[in-house]
């Protein structure tokens, strides 16, 4: 990341207040905002989501749960496409699972290949769907942001890199620390 870069971070707070996160954030090189909202209930964050998404300033938009990490090469990842393409797109990446499977082969728009973690969306509110509550609510999400996008005529740009890992082992967090450290030292 770089110091232009903004991290939002939407606060479950019906879990209590979330005093190491905001004091974490503010050891962050680059810009955050911190944005307390109660659903009430679990919603896998999904109304969290929904409320937070209009504080994002950049460009794009990544989205990432508390168990996942990014690869070290994500933000490098996205900023290539990005840059190469004449217009904003929807950018449809990778995702390793928790049970180390990679997110779709096909190229499809289909409910448990493709989820919130796949996209990188334009910062474009009247393009943005909605994250719904139910357990599928990622992938109602992305077809309806992908779908809003078409209609504008813009179809979105698949991706082979992986972004993301669902809770890595400690290996991998290992193996992926000993990779930012390589990076930091160039």
């Amino acid at each position: 990341m770089t110091a232009d870069d903004e991290v939002v971070i939407a606060g479950d707070t019906h879990d209590g207040p979330l005093h190491e996160t905001q004091a974490i954030l503010r050891a962050f090189p680059f810009k955050t905002v911190f944005v307390p909202h109660d659903a009430g209930h679990h919603d896998w964050g999904h109304s969290q989501l929904n409320f937070t998404m209009p504080y994002a300033r950049g460009d794009y938009i990544l989205f990432n749960d508390d168990d996942d990490v990014f690869t070290p090469t994500a933000m490098d990842a996205v900023r290539k496409v990005a840059d190469s393409l004449p217009e904003p797109r929807v950018l449809i990446f990778r995702f390793m699972t928790h049970f180390r499977q990679v997110t779709w082969t096909d190229y499809t728009l289909r409910e448990g290949t493709i989820g919130g973690h796949n996209l990188v969306i334009p910062t474009v509110p009247e393009r943005f769907g909605v994250w719904n509550e139910h357990y599928a609510g990622d992938h109602s999400f992305v077809l309806e942001t992908v779908t809003k996008w078409r209609k504008a005529g813009v179809e979105p740009v698949w991706r082979t890199e992986i972004l993301q890992y669902a809770r890595p082992t400690e290996a991998e967090w290992q193996r992926m620390q000993q990779q930012i450290a390589q990076l930091a030292v160039r």
